[in-house]
C-alpha cells in the first residue's frame, strides 16, 4: 500500500522537478560545475528508462539511480530508496533506503519526507521515533502534501502529544480535505458524526461522507451504505445502501462485502439469490472477515 502511494508521489515530484529544471541563459555556472549535475540528470533519465520499461528492469534502474543520486539528484535518491526499500533490483536494506530518503528529504523532497515520518513512526529499519515522525510528517505537510496532512491528522487525534489533540487533528485533516483528499474526508466525516470537535453535525457528516465515497475510498462507501441502510438522521434507502455496499466490496472490503451478501441473503435487495450471497460471504471470508467464514459453515451444516 505505501509503495503504490510513494510511486504515485515520485511521479508527481519528478514532473514537478522536470518543468523548472533548465538553467537561465544568465547562469554564470561554468561547464565543468555544470556537467555532473547534467551527468546525475541524464543518468537519472537512464536509469527511469529502465524502470518503466516493459518488462522493468529494476537491476539496471538501481545501477543508474544511484549514479545519479550520489551526485545529488533528489528524485534518483528518492527512486533508489523505494528500490531498496521494497528489494526490487537490490538486496533489500532498511539502512540504504532509509540513508537515501534522508538524502532526498534534505533537499526539500516531499515524497521523501512523507516517507520518513512513515518510516519513524512505523519504527521499520530504524528505532521507532514519534518526535521524528511529526518532524518529517510536519515539513511535508506544511508544503502541502495532502498524504503528509491526512496522516498528522491521525496521529494528533489518536495523541502525538501525549494525549489526543482534537483541533490540531482537525486543522490537518482539514487542509488534506481541502485538496480532495478522500482518506481526509472520511476522517472529517466520522469528527461531524460522532461530535469530536464538540460539534455533532450529520447532515456536514454525511457531505464529507460522500466526497469521500466518490472519490473511491472505500471506508466511506461503507460508511455511507450503513448510514442509508440504518437511516440515521436520514431517510433510509436500501437501494443507496446496496450501491455503496457494492461499490467499497468491489474494492475488497470484507465488511462491505459481507453487508452485500446479507441483504442478498435476506431478500431485501433486486436480483437476490442464495448463491450470490454464498458468494460474497465466501469473498468476506477470503479477506479474514470471521463471521462471514462462521455463515458460510452454518449455511453448509444446514444443508446436511
Amino acid at each position: 500500500m505505501r509503495i503504490s502511494i510513494l510511486i504515485f508521489s515520485i511521479i508527481v515530484s519528478v514532473l514537478v522537478v522536470g518543468c523548472g529544471d533548465n538553467a537561465s541563459p544568465e547562469s554564470s555556472q561554468s561547464a565543468e560545475t555544470a556537467s555532473p549535475s547534467i551527468d546525475a540528470k541524464n543518468s537519472f533519465m537512464e536509469g527511469l528508462a529502465y524502470y518503466n520499461a516493459d518488462p522493468p528492469n529494476y537491476s539496471q534502474a538501481a545501477k543508474y539511480f544511484k549514479q545519479a543520486a550520489e551526485h545529488g539528484n533528489q528524485d534518483a535518491q528518492l527512486y533508489l530508496a523505494a528500490l531498496f526499500e521494497s528489494g526490487l533490483g537490490v538486496e533489500q536494506s532498511w539502512s540504504e533506503a532509509v540513508h537515501w530518503f534522508k538524502e532526498a528529504a534534505i533537499q526539500g523532497n516531499l515524497p521523501a519526507q512523507y516517507q520518513l515520518g512513515l518510516i519513524y513512526e512505523k519504527g521499520e529499519g530504524v528505532e521507532k521515533s514519534r518526535s521524528q515522525a511529526l518532524y518529517w510528517l510536519t515539513l511535508a505537510a506544511e508544503q502541502g502534501h495532502a498524504s503528509a496532512q491526512n496522516m498528522l491528522g491521525w496521529l494528533y487525534e489518536n495523541g502525538a502529544d501525549g494525549q489526543p489533540n482534537i483541533s490540531e487533528a482537525l486543522k490537518w485533516y482539514q487542509a488534506a480535505a481541502n485538496q480532495d483528499n478522500p482518506y481526509a474526508l472520511n476522517n472529517l466525516g466520522w469528527f461531524y458524526w460522532e461530535g469530536k470537535s464538540g460539534i455533532t453535525d450529520k447532515e456536514k457528516a454525511l457531505n464529507y461522507f460522500i466526497q469521500a465515497a466518490e472519490l473511491g475510498d472505500k471506508d466511506a462507501q461503507l460508511n455511507l451504505g450503513l448510514i442509508y441502510y440504518q437511516g440515521d438522521g436520514i431517510p433510509a434507502s436500501i437501494e443507496k445502501a446496496q450501491k455503496w455496499f457494492m461499490r467499497s466490496a468491489e474494492q475488497g472490503n470484507a465488511y462491505a462485502q459481507y453487508n452485500c451478501g446479507w441483504l442478498m441473503q435476506k431478500g431485501e435487495v433486486e436480483n437476490a439469490s442464495p448463491y450470490a450471497a454464498r458468494y460474497y460471504f465466501e469473498l468476506a471470508c477470503k479477506g479474514g472477515l470471521e463471521k462471514a467464514c462462521l455463515e458460510l459453515e452454518r449455511q453448509s451444516s444446514t444443508h446436511f
